[in-house]
């Protein structure tokens, strides 16, 4: 047993992409359509056809890239300045109604990830809930984390927990500050606390410097695809050999009563 294995923890952070659901490049168009279309019946009225969602296609494809020319990754990008920015661009306006369509922009689409769900994480989220392990998923995410916490217990059935997300933080993995703000969900210090991801460079040096325990899972390395970061798999598999990492190749291993203090 290794120095993490060792230790008893009162809560558990997971991560989301290729932790929990998978990404799939197939998926991607429709998410986008659903967006767009979302936006162009926001800025145009209900009668908005392919002209206007034309122009919301457009738009969106100019902001983000003003957003990457500015070195501001997606997931720091909130919903609410993403719909603001379209409409200023659109000569559109959003007031008084700007919080509602973000969230209807960071919902929309969500639901084509259905049939992602990493079927471990089912497992060992149940399990856990029947431990009485508090969990929080701690993801760099451009959707506000209500979102994914509503998809993933209302539409997939898992037990409710918080999502906490980068784009709200304005914070990203590696940063500390997001686990920081992962562990005053969870109310624990962060040495009480195992993070679980599958990324060295994110999650494994992220958790290790806000001071909680790192995991890093490889189940679901075979399935990486992400065009904007290709070289996703040659930073997972980073290792320094130390003995505080928990490796596991399959998520219900963390059910393991030695890893959990009594609730």
């Amino acid at each position: 047993m290794n120095a993490a294995r060792a230790r008893r923890f009162r809560g558990l952070s997971l991560d989301l992409w290729y932790t929990v659901l998978v990404d799939a490049p197939d998926l991607h168009p429709a998410v986008e359509a659903d967006r767009s279309d979302l936006l162009a019946r926001v800025l145009f009225g209900a009668g908005a056809g392919a002209t206007e969602r034309e122009r919301v296609v457009r738009a969106l494809a100019e902001v983000r890239e003003d957003e990457r020319r500015a070195a501001r990754p997606p997931d720091l990008v909130g919903p609410r300045s993403l719909v603001e920015a379209v409409a200023v661009r659109l000569g559109r306006s959003v007031q008084g109604r700007a919080d509602e369509v973000a969230r209807e922009f960071s919902n929309a689409g969500v639901g084509r990830y259905r049939n992602n769900l990493n079927g471990e994480a089912r497992v060992l989220l149940e399990r856990l809930r029947r431990r009485e392990v508090p969990v929080v998923l701690t993801t760099n995410s451009g959707r506000l984390g209500d979102t994914w916490a509503k998809f993933l217990t209302r539409e997939l059935g898992l037990p409710l927990f918080r999502v906490v997300s980068s784009c709200e933080v304005g914070a990203r993995k590696p940063d500390p500050e997001i686990f920081r703000q992962s562990a005053a969900v969870l109310g624990f210090r962060p040495e009480e606390i195992l993070h679980v991801g599958d990324r060295w460079d994110l999650d494994v040096l992220g958790a290790r410097a806000a001071g909680m325990a790192p995991g890093l899972y490889r189940g679901l390395w075979h399935r990486y695809w992400d065009p904007e970061e290709p070289e996703a798999a040659t930073l997972a598999r980073l290792d320094d050999g130390g003995d505080d990492v928990l490796r596991l190749d399959d998520l219900r291993v963390l059910d393991d009563e030695r890893l959990w203090a009594p609730p």
